[in-house]
């Protein structure tokens, strides 16, 4: 037996190998076929903002809660979440037992706060952000929404990672 025999049948199943990669097209790979393939990566997410961040509003600094639960108090937390395939913002109030939660993009330091609660019907409210250490600060760039509870809360003091 040669020694060229083993090279030889090397070559050969490379070649097949090599061949069973392309379609009938010529030399074109395959498609992939499979559903994780097919699947919309999740939206991309500015990491640093990630995480929980604590600040003390008081009441009088969002108007429109003036008539809320008398329990409310000033320390306010916001949970800047990228779990699954939409991203969430929640945001809570401890003393007075409120949550809740919007979803959101990012692009840049522009984001996209999307409030299905909004008073006035759904809406996408933009803010410009900004975070410098562990402090993280939002402007308003374009609120559509009748009620201003987000924009004020979101934008009324600095907010420290928690």
């Amino acid at each position: 037996m040669s020694h060229r025999t083993p090279a030889a049948i090397c070559v050969v199943v490379a070649m097949t190998a090599l061949a069973a990669c392309g379609d009938n097209n010529g030399d074109k790979p395959a498609k992939p076929t499979t559903a994780a393939a097919k699947a919309t990566p999740a939206p991309k997410v500015a990491q640093e903002l990630i995480g929980t961040w604590k600040a003390r509003v008081p009441l009088s600094e969002i108007p429109d809660l003036q008539g809320g639960p008398a329990s409310l108090d000033s320390n306010w937390e916001i949970q800047i979440l990228e779990d699954g395939a939409t991203p969430t913002l929640v945001y809570v109030n401890k003393g007075g037992d409120i949550r809740g939660g919007y979803s959101y993009k990012v692009a840049g330091d522009r984001i996209t706060v999307t409030d299905s609660n909004c008073s006035s019907g759904p809406a996408r409210t933009v803010f410009s952000f900004a975070v410098h250490k562990d402090k993280l600060t939002f402007k308003t760039v374009r609120n559509p929404c009748a009620d201003q509870v987000t924009e004020d809360l979101l934008t009324a003091r600095p907010w420290r990672r928690g």
